[in-house]
């Protein structure tokens, strides 16, 4: 029985009396007893949670396992185990280096050295609503692309790894030979400036391209038409120079 209550004395306690505080932006979900985690070998446990003087989360850990005493440099960051709960946290240590200073018993890890997740929905709330919506519009807007042709999709990834391989190849070609590709990326430089020096002159382009390309479509039934009688018009224009070369 003593045998039994040492081993889980040593276990559950992580072999030692060394704690370290790490203040966090946030808590990030966290909970009292989420593993400390080094290389994915748990060394430790949450111990508390508390607010500091500037809103911000003092989390308390216990650290052993040969990881105690860590060193100046350490940083700790909190990770999700999976996306199936919220209380699956834990807090993965980088230990500083051995020759660095050692954090004492009760030391302390700065907010400068850690680091929360960023969860999904906070993502989503930095969005305004033009650009959710415009989000929203694309997800449905792939679902209806793929819907009902998920062989069609299979097989255009079939081939994007070899698609992906080929553009490895030809990016080895291009930086292969270096001055030359270095040139042709200042020239491209010097070229994207020129136009934006004439931006303006580039709009009014664009613009009445635009309605020239309008004009033409407005046309259409006798641009069809004319395009059918080029063919003839070609040939008969053909023999009538073939003429007049004899007749000359």
């Amino acid at each position: 029985m003593l045998v039994v209550l040492l081993v889980a004395l040593l276990m559950f306690s992580g072999g030692s009396g060394y704690t370290v505080t790490a203040t966090f932006e946030n808590a990030g979900q966290l909970v009292n007893g989420n593993y400390v985690e080094v290389a994915g070998r748990p060394v430790g446990k949450v111990q508390s949670i508390e607010l500091d003087a500037h809103a911000q989360a003092r989390v308390k850990l216990s650290v052993g396992s040969g990881f105690d005493p860590l060193h100046e440099g350490t940083t700790a960051v909190i990770r999700a185990a999976s996306l199936s709960g919220i209380a699956n946290r834990y807090i993965e240590l980088h230990p500083g280096p051995n020759s660095n200073a050692k954090i004492a018993d009760g030391g302390r890890i700065g907010a400068d050295r850690t680091q929360a997740p960023v969860d999904l929905d906070q993502l989503f709330n930095t969005l305004d609503a033009k650009t959710r919506k415009g989000l929203q519009d694309i997800i449905q807007g792939g679902a209806t692309q793929y819907g009902g042709k998920s062989k069609q999709a299979a097989a255009a990834l079939h081939y994007f790894n070899p698609a992906l391989s080929t553009s490895a190849q030809v990016m080895r070609e291009l930086v292969l030979d270096r001055q030359n590709f270095e040139r042709f990326v200042a020239d491209t430089a010097k070229t994207v400036s020129a136009v934006d020096q004439r931006r303006s002159d580039l709009a009014a382009l664009v613009g009445n391209t635009n309605t020239t390309a309008k004009a033409i479509g407005d046309e259409n039934v006798a641009l069809a038409r004319a395009l059918g009688l080029l063919p003839g018009t070609l040939r008969r224009a053909n023999t009538t120079f073939v003429n007049l070369r004899a007749t000359l």
